[in-house]
């Protein structure tokens, strides 16, 4: 797809999607904690703690990464109507959505996502750091991207030459000298 200009989506959209998306992993959060130990009330400590986060973790991972790699979008950003895509608006791959997540980590610094909405909120395409290593950026979505306007048309100057011609003959279309009565190619009376 052709590089045009992009309605860039800040920290408001993006807040609001992972918020739903947020609402989703905690519901995912207490499906986990109850396959793994038989109860929606669980407490659990040491190693099955352990091992409980580090699958939770890899699900959280994986719904950000697989999401945005085939669709662009998380259930949140699909609610709010934002996606991610690359710098040119093209679709966003599994390469450039795992680039994106690894990140998510660094981005969430040091506490609720400041070093991330630090990072939009001073770029120009609105774009934390997972988003300028992956070459992506977030547009609200069902957006095609608007080309920008063709520049405007350059005409040579007249010449005296060129000038001389501005009518065509009737008949045959012939250009024509403006003093000319008779059409050269097919000899029509102008």
């Amino acid at each position: 797809m052709s590089t045009g200009i992009l309605n860039y989506q800040g920290i408001g959209p993006r807040l609001a999607a992972q918020i739903i998306d947020g609402i989703i992993l905690l519901i995912l959060y207490f499906i986990v904690g109850g396959l793994m130990f038989g109860s929606f009330t669980f407490q659990v400590y040491g190693d099955q703690a352990y091992s409980f986060m580090a699958v939770y973790f890899l699900l959280t991972f994986l719904y950000f990464t697989i999401l945005e790699g085939i669709s662009g979008a998380t259930v949140g950003k699909s609610l709010v109507k934002i996606k991610v895509v690359r710098e040119d608006g093209s679709m966003c791959s599994f390469g450039t959505a795992l680039i994106r997540n690894i990140l998510r980590i660094v981005d969430a610094l040091p506490f609720l996502y400041i070093l991330g909405m630090v990072l939009i909120a001073r770029s120009d395409k609105k774009q934390r750091l997972g988003d300028r290593l992956a070459k992506t950026v977030v547009v609200k979505s069902g957006q095609v991207p608007m080309m920008p306007p063709p520049p405007p048309p350059t005409y040579a100057p007249a010449t005296s030459q060129t000038s001389s011609y501005s009518k065509f003959c009737i008949s045959c279309g012939a250009e024509l000298k403006q003093d000319t009565t008779f059409c050269g190619r097919c000899g029509t009376r102008q």
